[in-house]
């Protein structure tokens, strides 16, 4: 499972490897908590729009219906 690239600009690349855990909710939030993306995913590879969310660090989550899958931190340039 991996989230790349880190610093992300306008694409975030979401490879999950497991497609025995879809769906899988992917979030970010800046550093207020307040949501700024979300997207739910349904292959196991799939590269995400992030464009309109605007510059600065943001936790990131996936999470499909059993639990949290993987979380961290990234930087929008």
């Amino acid at each position: 499972m991996k989230i790349s690239p880190n610093p992300f600009e306008d694409i975030i690349i979401v490879d999950l490897g497991e497609p025995e855990i879809l769906p899988v909710d992917f979030y970010l939030e800046n550093q207020a908590g307040e949501m700024k993306y979300r997207n739910r995913i349904f292959t196991s590879k799939k590269i995400l729009d992030v464009s309109d969310v605007p510059p600065g660090n943001y936790r990131y989550k996936l999470q499909n219906e059993k639990r949290i899958l993987l979380e961290g931190w990234g930087e929008k340039k």
